[in-house]
């Protein structure tokens, strides 16, 4: 009967870490999202308002995305393409109505 008992006590342990692994899982992935988006939100903020040099409008802005990706590429590594630059740009241009100096998403602040 002891057996059955620390056996049944095992498994209920295993269960529970297991458990516990995949709460702390989804709690980091969830934390991951949280600061991409943010990033790529003030990402695109800074490229629009270097685009924008304070005007309303900015100039036709390709180039600067090829500059920009570039010289990502060459400091942080792959990933940061025209395309993916053109999408944290749109990303800004549509969600743009967040104006205040600190960002927090979640817990994760970025000073502006």
């Amino acid at each position: 009967m002891k057996k059955f008992i620390k056996t049944r006590n095992y498994y209920h342990l295993i269960t529970e870490l297991a458990f516990l692994i995949e709460q702390g899982r989804n709690v980091a992935v969830r934390y991951v999202n949280t600061a991409l988006v943010a990033t790529y939100w003030l990402m695109g903020r800074r490229i629009v308002e270097y685009e924008q040099k304070g005007k309303e409008r900015a100039e036709y802005g390709e180039s600067l995305l090829k500059r920009i990706s570039d010289d990502l590429t060459k400091q942080v590594g792959k990933g940061w393409g025209e395309p993916n630059l053109r999408a944290v740009r749109q990303f800004y241009l549509i969600y743009g109505a967040l104006k205040n100096d600190t960002h927090c998403v979640a817990n994760i602040c970025f000073k502006i």
